[in-house]
């Protein structure tokens, strides 16, 4: 079975003095505790949750809070690099409360997403830094396949399929 891979690499700056394009200073994040709820549920979560969901689970500690301020402190935060935002084509952007730097895989049935670990072999991030011109300093694989859930479920299916009567 072959893997699709896709890299997405990450044109982050670390603000060392050796960067040629060091990042414009951001105003620290004031964290009020909408923004707290939010983000200890982010951190809580370990599905990757989207913008919905996470309204529904800070709406159980606070029944009063708004999508819109749930939908704009997950940008804020994510935008200060609190949280990660994961974007996949034209469905809604995900939310990963682990900021270190880990791969992901998903399950292009179902929709699962999952944390891994998945170092690019480094001729691949040679042959992208030739091709393009950049200094790649950072990556973030996805890995798309079929989740153990919805293969056997599919397997269940080919296996009844097999035996129903013609």
């Amino acid at each position: 079975m072959v893997a699709d891979v896709r890299v997405q690499v990450r044109h982050e700056d670390d603000g060392s003095a050796s960067s040629p394009c060091p990042p414009a200073p951001r105003p620290p994040l004031r964290m009020t505790p909408q923004r707290q709820a939010i983000l200890d549920a982010v951190r809580a979560s370990h599905d990757h949750p989207r913008a919905a969901d996470i309204f529904e689970r800070v709406r159980a500690v606070l029944p009063g809070v708004a999508f819109a301020t749930v939908y704009n402190a997950l940008h804020a935060l994510a935008d200060h690099g609190i949280i990660l935002q994961l974007s996949f084509g034209d469905h809604a952007s995900r939310f990963d409360g682990r900021v270190d730097r880990h791969d992901h895989v998903l399950c292009t049935r179902c929709g699962e997403l999952a944390d891994a670990v998945a170092p690019p072999p480094p001729a691949m991030v040679e042959q992208a830094a030739a091709d393009t011109g950049f200094a790649i300093h950072a990556y973030h694989t996805q890995l798309l396949g079929i989740c153990a859930a919805c293969q056997d479920a599919e397997s269940v299916r080919v296996a009844g399929s097999l035996h129903e009567p013609r």
